[in-house]
């Protein structure tokens, strides 16, 4: 069929066609019957698929459609990935997804690029396209079973992109402020079991900036040592008194338990095993907290004193 009967036959039977500018907290809809039709320009709330059927039923009524008359819509792939395609063919428009990279660009447009200006400008290349033209390319939309499959890999390569630059901005501020801060903070962290994280909270709020005496203020200070009460005949224990640094006192907890998995010859996690390896667990969480007391001493004798924890090994 040539572009004069299509175009006739669009005249008899109008099509509304709509395309569709997707941006973080808004989307812009740009809608019309044809090349020679003024679009309707709207602007709904990201993600709203109420509002989508509402302009959808809007435009209809401007361009004086009947309720049954067919709509095409596109919009360009990105960020939104695939469920907007599959949301509108499941309520009847029929949708086309754009290869954005590409749409042809005029080289001697000058106009600003706005977000309406590219509305107007994808739905009159929709109508051109409905006509036979060929102003883009049209992605091909996987399965749902596809697309999850593809999302797993995705998400890890962007977790490890995210820890090395992490890694590498803090690799960048311990070479740029090479204090004492730094120097006790790499000690610790040769230690497995030892994050960069934890090494640096334990320098900068504990070791590095504290002079012990001896290991009582190592725990007092941090608020791992028990609080006895002593009323006439009766002696018991009333629990830790977390009155120290906070800080390092749920750093020093988690490192605990990190210090079970990755040093699990070393003096201090034989010790708990077998005090408290085999008992309940809420015994086991009252020994992970000993543990991190004796271990938070241990690490004051390895940064004071080079003397490493009995057992223990160094990642580098």
């Amino acid at each position: 069929m040539s572009r004069t009967s299509t175009a006739v036959v669009n005249t008899i039977n109008p099509t509304l066609f709509i395309a569709f500018e997707l941006g973080w907290k808004t989307w812009k809809l740009a809608s019309t019957v044809g090349l020679g039709q003024k679009p309707r320009n709207s602007t709904i709330p990201a993600g709203d698929q109420k509002a989508v059927i509402k302009e959808i039923s809007k435009a209809i009524e401007r361009f004086g459609l009947s309720s049954s008359s067919r709509v095409v819509s596109c919009y360009e792939a990105g960020r939104d990935g695939f469920w907007l395609h599959r949301f509108l063919i499941h309520i009847g428009v029929e949708n086309t997804v754009i290869d954005s990279a590409s749409i042809e660009v005029s080289r001697r447009s000058h106009r600003r690029k706005t977000d309406r200006l590219d509305a107007i400008k994808l739905v009159a290349m929709l109508v051109r396209w409905g006509l036979g033209e060929k102003p883009w390319s049209v992605v091909q939309v996987p399965s749902v079973e596809g697309e999850d499959s593809r999302q797993l890999h995705r998400e890890l390569k962007t977790l490890k992109k995210d820890a090395t630059r992490h890694i590498n901005r803090i690799k960048g501020l311990l070479a740029e402020h090479r204090t004492k801060d730094a120097q006790v903070a790499h000690k610790l962290h040769r230690l497995g079991a030892i994050c960069t994280n934890g090494a640096w909270t334990f320098s900068t709020e504990f070791f590095a900036t504290r002079r012990f005496k001896n290991r009582k203020q190592v725990g007092s200070l941090v608020g791992l040592t028990p609080t006895p009460s002593d009323s006439g005949n009766s002696e018991r224990e009333l629990g830790i008194d977390k009155a120290g640094n906070k800080w390092v006192r749920g750093m020093a907890v988690e490192i605990a338990w990190a210090w079970l998995r990755f040093q699990p010859r070393s003096a201090l996690s034989l010790w708990y095993q077998r005090r408290f390896g085999a008992d309940s667990k809420r015994l086991r969480k009252i020994g992970i907290v000993a543990l991190a007391r004796k271990l938070l001493i241990a690490l004051w004798h390895w940064t004071e004193h080079d003397v490493l924890p009995e057992g223990a090994t160094l990642k580098y």
